[in-house]
């Protein structure tokens, strides 16, 4: 049943290729493709978001965000631009931001209560085995390995925001 399962997804995956999923790279080395990634979006709660870039720190984001919050305070549209989300692959009520994150930041910032986002299904999601910006793509369907929590924790922060990430040069 397993190598059914193989060929299946092997096939599907040389049909629709990988170029057009969300790629998420292990310890937060951040995403690919979530940007273009386009479908009905919704507003969920700020409070229930974590980013996945953690190795942006506070200083980072006051420094970078601050550009957004002030988009918020002066109520400009472009600021309302939905993020790119999936639901945390062990923890349903939580969100993982892969696109947004200084948008997400000015949210909690302003005390904003609700984001509007997209949320990317799991079926759209690649794990890169590589580094970002690598020619030889390796990867795993986050499907494939969405029960494994060791996997899945060196590639997504965990939902209380803490993460056991090891910093890549």
């Amino acid at each position: 049943m397993e190598s059914i399962r193989q060929i299946v997804r092997e096939v599907l995956m040389e049909n629709e290729g990988s170029s057009d999923k969300t790629k998420i790279y292990s310890n937060g080395g951040g995403s690919d493709n979530a940007d273009n990634y386009n479908r009905t979006s919704e507003l969920i709660p700020v409070k229930k978001t974590v980013g996945n870039e953690p190795f942006k720190d506070a200083t980072h984001m006051d420094e970078k965000g601050a550009p957004y919050v002030d988009a918020i305070n002066n109520k400009e549209e472009w600021i309302t631009e939905p993020i790119k989300a999936i639901v945390h692959p062990y923890d349903s009520s939580t969100y993982v931001v892969v696109d947004g994150n200084h948008r997400r930041y000015a949210y909690l910032k302003t005390n904003t209560p609700e984001i509007n986002a997209i949320i990317i299904p799991h079926s759209e999601v690649l794990l890169m085995k590589n580094k970002w910006g690598d020619k030889n793509e390796d990867f795993i369907p986050l499907l494939d390995v969405v029960n494994n929590k060791e996997i899945i924790d060196t590639y997504f922060v965990k939902p209380d925001g803490s993460h056991s990430f090891k910093k890549l040069k």
